[in-house]
């Protein structure tokens, strides 16, 4: 399954899974994570629209290429991280609260993989 993903990744930064989620890489935790939110709330706002009825038209390709620019770059991502850092719960020793992430189950948890076997 992993390279079958890989493929389909391709140049891509993200990627659903049906039945499974969403995969989404970056070249650092920070490009990884912040990209994952941004999707989370658009596919949020996606989900409340439709249910609304019929959805605004779609930005022009020059306003999506100027967003894109504006907040898909590493300097964006590390601003976005460290905000995102800053709110998650932790407990005395630094670390996250599990206690307090499982009682939201709404919001992500952060884990950052620092060595791989």
């Amino acid at each position: 399954m992993g390279a079958d993903v890989a493929r389909s990744l391709d140049a891509r930064r993200a990627l659903l899974l049906k039945n499974h989620g969403v995969v989404v890489v970056g070249a650092s935790i920070e490009g990884a994570v912040t990209p994952a939110t941004i999707l989370k709330a658009a596919a949020e706002i996606q989900l409340i629209v439709e249910a609304a009825g019929e959805p605004a038209p779609e930005f022009s390709r020059d306003d999506r290429k100027s967003a894109k620019e504006t907040i898909a770059g590493p300097e964006q991502f590390a601003t976005d991280f460290s905000y995102l850092t800053r709110r998650l719960p932790r407990a005395a020793t630094g670390a996250i609260d599990s206690r307090q992430v499982e009682s939201n189950p709404g919001e992500f948890a952060l884990v950052a993989i620092t060595s791989l076997p």
